[in-house]
């Protein structure tokens, strides 16, 4: 039992969330069934891979090849493309080379879309999930106890719609986004506290895929400039060290650019130009986003499906009080990516419970965090109604959820 003396709350809480999510996948088996795994968005995201590497066809002009059904939209001129970006196809890319190589000498079509490919992928999930627990509790602990992260894990992963996108829609990219804006936030705590070489690379390559995969996401790079700011003093001093450390800031951002690279040949090739708009009659209303609705409506509303992370809202009250550090960029950057994503056209992002939101998790487990440490100081009689109330919670997730 060694390896369980350190945090060994948090180690079980992980063996516990990745258990529920591997008996949900075998007990549902989703890759025995033609229409799962490769559905919905999944069929944009993932056409990149058999389009490129088995029918050299990225402007879709042979569909009858695809075993599949491919989600595509058309310019004026009649030119197919895919409106996802390449971003999850990257991420999937290792598994999809595996089941490739795999496929013909286990007696199945290498046609990107038999029982390899999809079960490949169903694993890539369980893979981004392992990541994501690892590394967002390496970061939380950094600032707070066993104990602590040990029940933000459990809200975060089992008591809201997250469950859902590791489980049901496990191959959408929100949970390969939360893994990756995880690793991202702990290497920049890392670089900033103690600068070298290495996480400046991971830094350059997880942002880029993540803004990659969703480009609103560019709004948590702005966790390197802000984090631990609590004067125009120490923003002076963060400059100074971007400065002092140009060399690795450079490194940032040409593996941050490398990782769009693929995206801006893609566009150059469908349209002429490096820069296309991809979301075609999709637009943004800044002047009337659905505020409310995002988080309260019965059509989808955050907090509807994932009540428990109300706590992480009360949070944000803690956090001056508790992590300072985190003020200056947590409390703007989830105000603002919270009104981005309420003006988007579909707001309610179809799915289940604003998946839009799920993004923000490994942003939210600071403020939630906060208010479970709150939640765990002083009497009993306070700890065990909170403990009651996530019990309660995780219950609801999981009927819901199924």
């Amino acid at each position: 039992m060694g390896v369980f003396k350190q945090n060994s709350l948090t180690k079980i809480t992980g063996i516990i969330i990745l258990s529920v999510v591997l008996f949900a996948q075998f007990s549902q088996k989703t890759w025995n069934d033609e229409n799962d795994v490769v559905t919905a968005d999944v069929r944009g995201y993932y056409a990149y891979l058999p389009a490129l590497f088995i029918h050299d066809d990225l402007r879709l002009e042979h569909l009858e090849n695809f075993a599949s059904e491919v989600w595509y939209s058309e310019n004026d001129e009649g030119t197919r493309f895919i409106k996802y970006s390449c971003g999850m196809a990257i991420v999937y890319s290792p598994f999809f080379f595996i089941a490739h190589a795999l496929a013909e000498p286990l007696g199945y079509a290498a046609d990107g879309y038999s029982y390899p490919y999809k079960f490949a992928l169903a694993m890539s999930s369980i893979v981004f999930l392992i990541i994501a627990l690892i590394f967002l509790s390496k970061f939380l602990l950094l600032y707070f106890r066993d104990s602590v992260v040990s029940i933000t894990l459990l809200i975060v992963f089992l008591g809201t719609n997250a469950l859902h996108y590791y489980t049901g829609n496990m191959t959408y990219s929100h949970g390969y986004s939360l893994a990756l804006i995880s690793v991202f936030l702990y290497c920049a705590v890392r670089w900033i506290e103690q600068p070298s070489f290495k996480w400046a690379v991971w830094i350059g390559i997880t942002s880029g895929l993540f803004v990659l995969i969703r480009p609103i996401d560019v709004l948590f790079i702005l966790f390197l400039p802000l984090f631990n700011l609590t004067s125009l003093e120490d923003l002076k001093q963060r400059f100074g060290l971007f400065w002092k450390k140009k060399f690795h800031v450079v490194v940032m951002l040409l593996l941050f650019f490398l990782m769009l690279v693929p995206q801006l040949l893609y566009f150059k090739a469908i349209s002429e130009s490096f820069l296309f708009y991809s979301y075609t009659g999709e637009p943004f209303y800044f002047g009337s986003p659905h505020l409310f609705d995002s988080i309260l409506s019965y059509r989808n509303g955050w907090l509807v499906y994932s009540p428990l992370m109300i706590l992480s809202v009360l949070g944000l009250f803690f956090i001056r009080k508790q992590k300072a550090a985190f003020g200056a960029f947590l409390i703007p950057v989830s105000l603002l990516y919270f009104y981005v994503i309420s003006a988007w056209w579909c707001w309610w992002y179809v799915g289940f419970g604003n998946r839009a939101f799920i993004n923000l998790y490994p942003i939210l487990a600071i403020s939630l965090a906060c208010f479970v440490q709150f939640a765990l100081t002083g009497g009993r009689l306070k700890r065990i109604g909170f403990k009651l109330f996530v019990m309660l919670g995780l219950m609801l997730s999981s009927f819901q959820t199924y």
